[in-house]
């Protein structure tokens, strides 16, 4: 077996225990929440970056999702992949096929469509391109008065500067699987607020939120929550909403 397979195989052991839909459970809740707030008309035109578990989820609230990123297969490879169907009997209103890492080399993405809510959830901090180009990119197709929901991970948690502290790197190493690199870059709310200023996207509201699933005892479980609830910039996880600012 070659050195690449061999590391293949290391990785894909390591990754097997990680029950990604109970990792996400309540994260998946606050993004429909939040999505219901923002965009409440059931017949609104919504776009959801990667097909997913949280797309099966957002058809169960809107007549009309679309989706983008890589081709589709009926071969789960990742936990996030798995909702490449629909179900009961409801149908996607298509798939934009781009990879999002291409923002750098085309401007717009071919397609006359617009969205009224675009959900851009935990997707940013996968991407190796300037989020400046991706966001722009996004909000041409976003139609007038519409919003981008984007979520991801808060680079400067309370886990991340207890590890830094300790001599530890807090940021996970690229992956072996280049289908699959893991977590690239992650960002701090000052940054997501200028990377949309810079993308031609004011923002309207940014939260922290602690909505991962703790992987710990009981213990570990109650600090990071409280934590969070006491100083919510050491949360896990944000979401900040942008709108373009010709629409302001």
């Amino acid at each position: 077996m070659s050195l690449l397979n061999t590391l293949l195989a290391e990785e894909s052991r390591a990754l097997a225990g990680h029950n990604y839909l109970e990792y996400h459970r309540q994260r998946f809740q606050y993004v429909l929440e939040k999505c219901r707030e923002l965009c409440p008309d059931p017949g609104a035109e919504v776009l959801d970056i990667g097909r997913s578990h949280l797309s099966r989820m957002l058809l169960q609230n809107y007549t009309s999702v679309t989706t983008l990123g890589l081709p589709l297969s009926e071969r789960e490879q990742f936990g996030h992949e798995a909702g490449w169907g629909a179900l009961d009997g409801k149908s996607y209103a298509g798939h934009i096929v781009f990879d999002l890492n291409d923002a750098q080399t085309i401007e717009r993405i071919d397609t006359d469509r617009t969205f009224d809510l675009i959900v851009f959830a935990e997707t940013i901090e996968h991407l190796h391109t300037a989020p400046e180009l991706v966001l722009g990119l996004l909000a041409n197709l976003l139609a007038p008065g519409g919003l981008i929901l984007c979520q991801t991970p808060n680079a400067t948690a309370l886990p991340r500067r207890v590890m830094m502290l300790l001599g530890r790197n807090p940021y996970e190493l690229l992956r072996i699987n280049a289908g699959n690199r893991g977590h690239i870059r992650e960002y701090t709310r000052a940054e997501l607020v200028a990377i949309g200023r810079r993308a031609g996207l004011a923002t309207v509201s940014h939260q922290y939120r602690d909505y991962f699933r703790v992987i710990g005892g009981l213990a570990k479980k109650t600090v990071l929550k409280t934590v969070a609830a006491l100083i919510p910039p050491l949360a896990r996880g944000q979401t900040i909403v942008y709108k373009r600012t010709l629409d302001v």
